[in-house]
């Protein structure tokens, strides 16, 4: 008797998991959807156990190389499907979610009647029978998302009602009944992957920034304080994995596209102290286990995007590009700068801007751009030396710039209205006690360079998050990376643009980067509908209540 392992078959759109095919449904608790489908089909109720125990089961399973909304909404149509099976003589909607079926059975009409019930957001259509010649037929058609495809699966109960006959009949019905399904899905298969060819895929390796958002990624307990130096030498011997596949991500031109989230357990400590080849090898199976899941392009998140000279070897080890989203983490970061400025009511012309890690491509890049609109800067890093090259830099191009340099942060936040930190140190750096009343920091480090228990103890200053985006599209991630559902890190962000852009290149790579590739990554990221996700504080949105009391502060 053909059965399923049910360690092996787990879709989480089947209603029926564990149970066999060819057995009964025994003892099973019904919910109250399952429950309707047992009511409505009240024909069955007088079954003898032994009736039951003689239904058969198929499944039919094929994969589909289209977005998982697109063959959920053909098949959602009933309209489609008489042209899908050649011996259907009639199907039409009777009543609401009902439809009647008429099939050729060697020449003899075999009728039915099915009551369908649609579940959209698990993507699953189940029917069952109410009247008809067949005492059964019901099941559960599944669409779910698979690495580079889409899974439909079929599973189905069927028999005449015929007791005696069902050990006989039963194997040729089913595979008759098999046969019929598997032709009607190939040709979705078929039509679909014609007009509606698989989306443009991208990957993003993605690794903990903090050990506690281990719990929420993997919705496990919290760990104990004396365990977590135990769980982060326990990384650094796993392999990097896939944490996810990313759907729903579509354009405002209509462009859809899919990815997946590589999971790297490295730590920061571990990536950026660790063993350097063993990091960089690290990062190279992951960027060949996201080729081998069809990414044309492959984003490095957090520390990831300074290993191996910035992503330039983890590129030259691959066969398909790499990109670290700096460019578009600074029209990002930029952007929530400005809105923060504007919302309560700092004057940057008359303001002190202080920049922490301001000889870093990314700060740097946002002070090249931020200089027109600024008067006084205070930059601030670890070597003396590279400020005041950088300073002539930037006075050689905006004269009228006062610019002073610091390689103290606590002196120099003290007096700073806004505060611009893009280091790439998981250390905290700002201590909010350091800071005048009504100041803003635009903390665009991941991790931040702020902590957020600190921050919780100064009411009378803001802290904002640089670089959350807004992708376009119901986005899916299915996996917690810090940040409310439908947002992510602008770094993120950029390598979906370049996929939507099919900009397939090593785009912001070894400090590659500058203020014209940043203009250009703002102009795709508006045509495709990227926004900046308001202005948020260590991921949560932040009040006008907030922002008034910092506004007040400041008159």
């Amino acid at each position: 008797m053909e059965q399923i392992n049910p360690e092996t078959f787990r879709d989480p759109h089947s209603w029926d998991l564990l149970l066999p095919l060819d057995s009964p449904p025994k003892n099973r608790r019904k919910s109250n959807r399952r429950q309707a489908f047992t009511d409505s089909n009240s024909g069955n109720n007088n079954l003898t156990d032994r009736r039951r125990e003689d239904r058969r089961g198929i499944e039919v399973k094929l994969p589909i190389h289209s977005p998982i909304t697109v063959v959920y909404e053909y098949l959602r149509n009933v309209d489609n499907l008489p042209s899908l099976f050649p011996g259907m003589l009639k199907l039409r909607r009777l009543d609401g979610d009902v439809i009647e079926n008429v099939a050729d059975l060697g020449g003899t009409p075999l009728r039915w009647a099915l009551k369908l019930s649609f579940e959209d957001s698990e993507h699953s259509i189940h029917f069952a029978r109410i009247s008809g010649d067949l005492e059964c037929c019901d099941g559960v058609l599944a669409i779910s998302q698979m690495p580079g495809s889409t899974l439909v699966t079929v599973k189905a109960y069927v028999n005449f009602g015929f007791a005696g006959l069902e050990r006989v009949l039963g194997p040729v019905l089913k595979e008759k009944i098999k046969s019929v399904v598997e032709g009607a899905l190939y040709q979705v298969k078929t039509i679909l992957e014609k007009t509606n060819p698989s989306p443009p895929k991208f990957a993003f390796l993605i690794h903990s920034t903090d050990l506690n958002l281990y719990e929420g990624a993997f919705r496990d307990k919290p760990c104990p304080e004396h365990k977590k130096e135990i769980l982060e030498k326990v990384f650094g011997w796993l392999p990097p994995f896939k944490a996810s596949h990313i759907y729903g991500v579509q354009s405002l031109t209509g462009k859809i596209i899919e990815g997946d989230f590589i999971y790297s357990p490295l730590t920061p400590r571990q990536i950026l102290n660790g063993n350097s080849k063993m990091v960089l090898d690290h990062m190279i199976e992951a960027g060949r286990m996201a080729q081998h899941l069809g990414a044309r392009i492959l984003g490095l998140g957090a520390y990831s995007a300074f290993v191996g000279r910035r992503g330039v070897q983890i590129a030259e080890s691959l066969l398909i590009p790499v990109t670290t989203g700096t460019a578009f983490t600074i029209r990002a970061s930029l952007d929530a700068f400005y809105k923060a400025a504007v919302t309560v009511g700092i004057d940057l012309k008359k303001a002190h801007i202080v920049a922490i890690g301001a000889t870093g491509t990314l700060a740097s890049v946002c002070l090249e751009i931020l200089s027109s609109d600024l008067e006084s800067i205070t930059m601030v890093a670890q070597r003396l030396d590279k400020l005041k090259a950088f300073r002539e830099t930037l006075l050689s191009k905006n004269r009228h710039l006062n610019i002073s340099v610091s390689v103290d942060i606590q002196k120099a936040v003290k007096d700073a209205d806004m505060i611009l930190i893009c280091t790439s140190t998981p250390d905290i750096l700002v201590d909010v006690k350091d800071l005048k009343p009504g100041a803003v920091v635009c903390d665009v480090s991941q991790p931040h360079n702020v902590s957020q228990e600190n921050a919780a103890l100064r009411k009378d200053v803001l802290v904002i998050d640089g670089g959350v985006i807004r992708p376009p599209g119901d986005v899916r991630f299915n996996f917690y990376f810090g940040l409310p559902s439908a947002f992510a890190f602008a770094c993120m962000a950029e390598t979906m643009i370049l996929t939507l852009e099919e900009r397939f290149e090593n785009y912001s790579l070894g400090g590659n980067v500058t203020a014209e590739k940043v203009q250009e990554i703002g102009v795709w990221g508006r045509k495709h509908g990227f926004e900046l996700g308001g202005l948020k504080s260590f991921g949560r949105s932040i009040t006008w209540e907030d922002l008034d009391r910092i506004k007040s502060l400041r008159k």
